[in-house]
């Protein structure tokens, strides 16, 4: 039994190398018995069941419903670029949406999931601009937009968040910092028991093996953020162990 979980892809065009290499991971490698986490930001936009979204990644969605064909469950856990999905998965029981985290036990390891969002307490404006975005309001505002509408003020949003964030991880002392905001709230989830903390959200690449004296060992993983390659982190249950891999279509490496 394996868990595979990706994030942080933002994918803008089901065209791309990585996108093309998602279709082929969900077609290919998880079989029955295997849980698939997509954690938040798998899209640079795609917010509700909207036609145009639906439309333009419908190649990936189909991909993810082959799966759940195959008898893989399937988590999206939703991400700054990505919410609202729950209704485009409503006839899938077994592609489970969640808005903030999950908790999975395998074979009696406990495993928590986020994407990372909600840990940096002191971006207020960002944690405002959520908090409203995920509102019944938000819903109800942007209802009667035309797709086309929608879609362009979304890029503009979602462009903006990039270079926001780009920023952030180009300026070494704010990636320092991240990494270390990162590193501890994974490692409070380790002494509450955790055996493995997979995050996403900050684009700065990190894997920690966390010992805590009287407590079980726990590795946190951060696949950060990659412009062309599919990286993944890997769970195996025979080997107990967590492998971060680059995919490409045919194999992965």
């Amino acid at each position: 039994m394996r868990l595979f979980f990706l994030s942080d892809l933002h994918l803008s065009t089901a065209s791309c190398r990585k996108a093309q290499a998602l279709v082929d991971f969900l077609q290919k490698t998880p079989q029955r018995g295997d849980t698939v986490v997509l954690g938040g930001d798998v899209f640079d936009l795609f917010v509700g069941a909207r036609r145009v979204f639906l439309r333009k990644f419908s190649l990936i969605l189909n991909a993810m419903k082959e799966a759940e064909s195959r008898g893989v469950v399937l988590y999206y856990l939703e991400g700054n670029h990505d919410f609202h999905l729950s209704r485009v998965f409503r006839h899938h029981p077994n592609i489970v949406v969640k808005a903030r985290e999950i908790e999975l036990r395998l074979h009696g390891r406990r495993i928590y999931i986020c994407h990372g969002d909600e840990i940096d307490r002191e971006d207020r404006g960002y944690l405002l601009l959520r908090a409203a975005t995920r509102s019944r309001l938000f819903v109800a505002a942007t209802s009667a937009l035309p797709d086309w509408v929608y879609a362009a003020v979304g890029s503009w949003s979602s462009r903006t968040s990039r270079k926001y964030t780009d920023r952030k991880r180009a300026d070494g002392a704010r990636s320092d910092r991240l990494r270390d905001l990162f590193r501890s709230y994974a490692a409070a989830k380790v002494e509450q028991g955790a055996s493995l903390v997979l995050i996403g959200h900050s684009h700065v690449p990190d894997r920690v093996d966390f010992r805590f004296e009287g407590r079980a060992p726990g590795t946190y993983v951060n696949l950060g953020y990659s412009e062309d390659d599919l990286l993944l982190a890997e769970y195996d249950t025979a080997s107990d162990r967590a492998e971060v891999k680059s995919y490409r279509a045919e194999a992965a490496i």
